[in-house]
């Protein structure tokens, strides 16, 4: 899928959608009070093979309530495509417990960081 400068392509899966923000950030938005499962991920991984050129960094916004299931987890850091880093926004002392415990068992090769905010993580990308 060519992604034009000009036309915004949302791309809506069952759980989330995407979107290739004007920086050339993949931006992953999450449905409040879900929990993630393995079938989420291989849905986001199909849809960003599609994506012409890859993007390189990734914003990862969490809903509300929202969480992954441990063998999703497993499955997410087991799969992870080459990026230069990975940024995520949470909602609450629980999701950012969650998140930072998730980030620091699963060690990953790229640059990853928590975040409150939107303009917080994209400050942090566009410095990678």
């Amino acid at each position: 899928m060519q992604v034009s400068d000009d036309i915004e392509v949302v791309i809506y899966n069952t759980n989330s959608e995407m979107r290739i923000l004007d920086n050339g950030v993949l931006h992953v938005i999450y449905s409040d009070g879900i929990v993630l499962e393995i079938e989420d991920i291989k849905e986001l991984q199909v849809q960003f093979d599609l994506l012409d050129p890859k993007p390189r960094k990734v914003l990862q916004h969490l809903g509300r309530y929202s969480t992954m299931s441990s063998d999703c987890r497993k499955f997410a850091a087991e799969h992870s495509p080459d990026l230069d880093g990975v940024a995520y926004v949470i909602h609450g002392l629980a999701q950012r417990l969650f998140i930072r415990f998730y980030v620091k068992m699963w060690k990953r090769d790229k640059p990853t960081k928590v975040f409150e905010t939107v303009p917080e993580a994209l400050d942090w990308l566009d410095e990678l």
